[in-house]
């Protein structure tokens, strides 16, 4: 089963890590989904530092080819996080994946396949947070549950 949760502000997310640490812990996964600048990147450090705190050890997959944190443009990246973080843009990323497009539709595959790998790849961590790209209008949502599907958060 998956839900989808909107994120209006940094006092929720407290509530929401609360909800998710169960499924984090079982599935191992989290996939951050939101509209372009909503604060998928913001809410993927709060995520990584709550997990850090109660002794996970977390890696991020940045999946956004459009305006990735991690590395630049056109690539998906990896990371385990070992202490906490402000902001994304200072972890530096371990594994890389160039994907060659800065738009996600056409390169569906291409980024699915990716981020599979990287999230398999994820050494050392038993959490991996996900942050995927902003594109959700028009059949970019059927696109985020093909991702989610592909990586076991669907059944």
């Amino acid at each position: 089963m998956a839900s989808f949760i909107f994120c209006a502000g940094t006092s929720i997310w407290k509530d929401i890590f609360h909800r998710i640490l169960h499924d984090i812990r079982t599935l191992g996964t989290v996939l951050i989904v939101g509209n372009t600048d909503t604060g998928k990147s913001t809410f993927a450090a709060y995520l990584i530092n709550e997990a850090l705190k109660k002794g996970l050890r977390p890696a991020i997959v940045d999946a956004d080819i459009g305006q990735g944190d991690l590395a630049p443009p056109n690539t998906i990246e990896g990371a385990v996080i070992n202490t906490p973080v402000i902001d994304l843009r200072d972890v530096a990323p371990s594994l890389i994946e160039f994907v060659g497009s800065i738009t996600t539709a056409g390169f569906e595959e291409s980024i699915i396949e990716a981020v599979k790998k990287l999230r398999g790849a994820r050494i050392s961590s038993n959490v991996c947070i996900i942050k995927a790209d902003g594109y959700v209008l028009n059949d970019g949502i059927n696109y985020k549950i093909r991702v989610a599907e592909e990586i076991n958060l669907i059944l």
